[in-house]
């Protein structure tokens, strides 16, 4: 048998095709398609004869051929028209698995052999296989040659990368399909049987098909859905294969990174301008690498500041370096210190333990250790540095506190109501530090509840709230507000505002504009008068516009306050008189009949009020204000996350509760101890007692701890030119999943982020990260097993979603946005009484990371499991 033979003629006659074709796809070059002989009748033949032996024969002498050949496969579809023998398929499997791809074998039976030649076959061997005559009872798994490629395009290893977020790989999925069935895969009439070889052809060129249609739409629908870094990876890469050398080859000139401006030339700009081009800076054409800073690269070096946040002052600095050295990621600009745990930065301040009740503790603390209140020592310190800058058109604008009376008062107003925002009397240091972000962002730092300001000269007054305005906010008129059109014409809302002004002149209108995006500016002023343009106001995309300490926008979201008004037994007058006058309403209805002044008055008069819709709001959300851990950055991105959650703004809020950690040199206690040199982030956390409880926590605290930097992003390459995070990696994969080390594996598997070099990649490791979180805890639930999920693991047990604790695992074997197969564990990191919980999702993600995801729905998920018997 020739080893590199991938195609017979096709004048090849059917009854000489072959009985089987095995389909290898590498991770690069040409697919291959291997004709496996038919078993002869009419003889005593042993296994030697059968197709999965040939295919071990074909494996060996490729080996032969071009060493290393095995490491270099991807997957394997092994496509018969007949029953396999199952002692010599589980023999191929074994020996597959030396390369660990026994998980890569598929198998695709397409139709029953016809009795009659089974019959011919005069002896038989002990088996039971259809390949030597001996009849057994098998039922075919596809009912049509379709099913065949539909498995090939729609097979777990695209899945698995976790893309359920990203709507463009349903659609491009779909017009795979498509094209490949009607342009590469004719189908015979309902039933009709195709010969194997010739179904197995056909669904290898759709596949190839399906490739370069992939490529040609590539750079019109996917360039807006990459990940950072990402914008130059092709197929393979895209659909979760090996990436191929993400990082070019910007060769550093030296450790040291001087501060470049407009003018300088060298070697230093000459890799500044090779990183500006990997950062995929927007420019007409990317840079030439001449190392001469001229008006391109000003131009560069600006847009890139802009687009990380930083100062766009054009002057590369040490925290524009960070940034550019740092792959595709977005960095903190202030990197955390890491010291052993107990243990204080030289001058620094040790926070870990230290609690606040209320204003006067907080200040001080800050006096103590630094002679200033908060506010005074934020100002002269934090405020309008470092990322605590804001950026917009070009210019920008520090984002810091007034030195007022006014804005020291609001500080103690806000922090004595702790109880009234927190679930618990006092608060650690990195609650403090996220929520005091949050409010200096969103009240301009004056510690006042204020209400969104509308107004641009191109959009005046009302026109702000109602028109979408393209790169700066949404339209008003959408979302869950209800549209003006609806409530103009609607019954209560007309009983409660009709006879205010415009009233007479709206009722009831059928201009279409009001239900739109661009306010008609010819019908209606625009005034915020309210003598003016009293009924105008009273809709939802006004009324409900950013009000409080937080902004918190939208009908949804004041909806969420109304019952803390109607249900009230305390003493606040403003709170009180809003409870009898909405009395005996329904949510809607109240939404429709209050008004602005109703929300201007409780929110800006009633401090009680304020503070307790910022408790509402967050309990809606993630709960994330109550979560955040000294050291957890991503329980402090959760905060950002719960106000606006895009991943400019969350990466940026992190980056300046970080500068404040840094400036007052308090070196936060990540979770669990901190690691010795070599750092792999923080090592598994052992449980406080033996309640199970406590196991649950160590099980989600050692989940979260992977998160922390260095990150694992196995798709990617690190600085040192090895997969990133191999190290944490090579943890999760000796504690949990030890039969994948063997000898070379580390070299050849764990470390290699490149399809080059021999390497095969390293299997998905989304359940292999939840067992590990579990051992590390403590737990006695075994290891993984090649081939096999959790369900095949005697510790665990098939729980019901009701029963589901944090803690357990939940398993996805379709998608339920797109119910394409998925197979994908993952930690539940918290549940909510809504029926949705927080997970934690190792191999996620365009990079495969860990990641958490918040208020997902319990319904989705097929199946739990939980290592606990309560």
């Amino acid at each position: 048998m020739n080893p590199t033979l991938t195609l017979s003629p096709r004048s090849r006659s059917r009854t000489n095709a072959p009985a089987a074709v095995a389909i290898i796809y590498p991770k690069v070059g040409t697919v291959l398609r291997v004709p496996l002989r038919r078993t002869p009748t009419g003889g005593s033949y042993g296994h030697e004869q059968h197709p999965e032996r040939q295919l071990i024969t074909w494996f060996n002498r490729m080996a032969g051929a071009r060493p290393g050949f095995p490491l270099q496969v991807r997957r394997i579809l092994l496509v018969t028209g007949e029953p396999l023998c199952q002692s010599c398929y589980l023999g191929l499997a074994r020996y597959l698995s030396r390369f660990h791809l026994a998980d890569k074998l598929q198998l695709r039976t397409l139709a029953e052999a016809a009795p009659s030649a089974r019959s011919a076959t005069p002896e038989t061997c002990s088996c039971g296989c259809g390949h030597c005559g001996h009849d057994i009872d098998y039922k075919d798994n596809s009912s049509s040659n379709s099913h065949l490629l539909n498995a090939l395009l729609q097979d777990d290893y695209i899945s698995d990368m976790e893309l359920e977020d990203e709507g463009w790989w349903s659609r491009l999925k779909q017009l795979g399909q498509a094209a490949a069935l009607t342009g590469a895969l004719a189908l015979g009439p309902q039933g009709a049987f195709k010969p194997v070889y010739d179904v197995a052809k056909a669904v290898a060129g759709a596949y190839e098909k399906h490739n370069k249609m992939q490529r040609t739409v590539e750079s019109a629908q996917l360039p807006s859905r990459r990940p950072p870094g990402q914008q130059e990876l092709g197929f393979e890469q895209e659909m979760g294969y090996e990436f191929a050398d993400v990082a070019p080859g910007c060769a550093s000139p030296g450790s040291g990174r001087p501060t470049l401006r407009l003018g300088a030339r060298g070697e230093y700009v000459r890799y500044l301008q090779c990183r500006l081009n990997f950062h995929k800076v927007s420019l007409p054409q990317p840079l030439v690498n001449d190392g001469v800073w001229g008006p391109k690269t000003q131009t560069a070096v600006r847009n890139f500041q802009q687009g990380r946040g930083l100062v766009v002052d054009a002057v590369v600095g040490p925290l524009t370096w960070g940034q550019l050295d740092a792959g595709g990621a977005v960095v903190p600009t202030v990197p955390p210190k890491t010291q052993p745990v107990g243990t204080t930065p030289s001058g620094g301040t040790d926070v870990s333990t230290v609690r606040f009740r209320n204003a006067a503790d907080i200040n001080n603390f800050f006096l103590a250790r630094t002679g200033q209140d908060f506010v005074d020592w934020f100002r002269g310190k934090v405020g309008g540095r470092g990322a605590w800058v804001r950026t917009h058109g070009g210019k920008t604008y520090p984002v810091t506190m007034p030195a007022t009376a006014d804005a020291k008062a609001g500080f103690l107003q806000f922090w004595d109501g702790i109880p009234r925002v927190f679930n618990s009397p006092d608060i650690n240091f990195a609650q403090f530090a996220a929520l005091q972000s949050v409010i200096v962002n969103e009240t301009g730092g004056t510690m006042r509840p204020i209400a969104e300001k509308v107004g641009l000269p191109d959009h005046p007054g009302l026109a702000y709230a109602f028109n979408r305005i393209p790169g700066l906010k949404v339209s008003y008129n959408t979302g869950s507000n209800k549209r003006a059109l609806e409530l103009f014409n609607n019954r209560e809302f007309l009983e409660a505002h009709g006879q205010k002004p415009l009233g007479a002149q709206l009722a009831n209108t059928k201009d279409a504009r009001w239900g739109g995006e661009a306010y008609p500016t010819d019908a209606a002023s625009t005034s915020t008068d309210p003598a003016i343009a009293g009924f105008v106001q009273e809709a939802d995309f006004y009324k409900f516009r950013g009000r409080g300490y937080i902004q918190i926008t939208w009908r949804n979201a004041y909806q969420w306050l109304i019952p803390s008004v109607q249900n009230y037994s305390g003493s606040d007058p403003i709170i009180l008189q809003k409870k009898a006058q909405w009395r005996g309403l329904s949510l809607d209805s109240v939404a429709t009949r209050s008004s602005n002044a109703d929300w201007q008055a409780l929110f800006m008069q009633s401090t009680e009020f304020a503070l307790g819709a910022l408790k509402i709001f967050f309990g809606k959300k993630t709960n994330s204000i109550n979560k955040v851990r000294v050291g957890d950055w991503e329980s402090v991105r959760m905060v950002a996350c719960d106000v606006m959650c895009t991943k400019s703004y969350t990466a940026l809020f992190v980056q300046r509760v970080q500068q404040i950690f840094a400036t007052l040199g308090a070196a936060p206690v990540p979770v669990g101890p901190v690691p010795q040199p070599g750092n792999v982030g923080p090592v598994p956390v052992p449980p406080a007692g033996g309640s199970e409880a406590a196991l649950r926590e160590a099980i989600v605290a050692n989940a979260l701890g992977m998160m922390a930097e260095p990150k694992i992003e196995a798709k990617l390459r690190g600085a040192d030119g090895f997969r990133k995070g191999w190290q944490k990696l090579k943890i999760l994969f000796e504690t949990a999943a030890p039969d994948y080390v063997q000898s070379g594996w580390e070299e050849n598997n764990l470390k290699r982020s490149t399809s080059v070099s021999n390497t095969a990649g390293i299997p998905h490791w989304c359940g292999i990260f939840a067992l590990w979180a579990h051992r590390a805890a403590g737990l006695n639930v075994g290891t993984w097993k090649i081939g096999k999920g959790i369900s095949a693991n005697p510790a665990f047990r098939s729980i019901p979603a009701a029963r589901v604790k944090k803690g357990d695992i939940g398993y996805y074997n379709l998608d339920p946005a797109t119910k394409q197969p998925f197979r994908h564990h993952f930690l539940v990191r918290e549940v909510y009484p809504d029926g949705t919980m927080d997970t934690i999702d190792g191999n996620s993600g365009g990079t495969s990371t860990v990641r958490s995801k918040s208020r997902v729905p319990l319904r989705g998920v097929d199946l739990f499991f939980s290592a606990f018997n309560g």
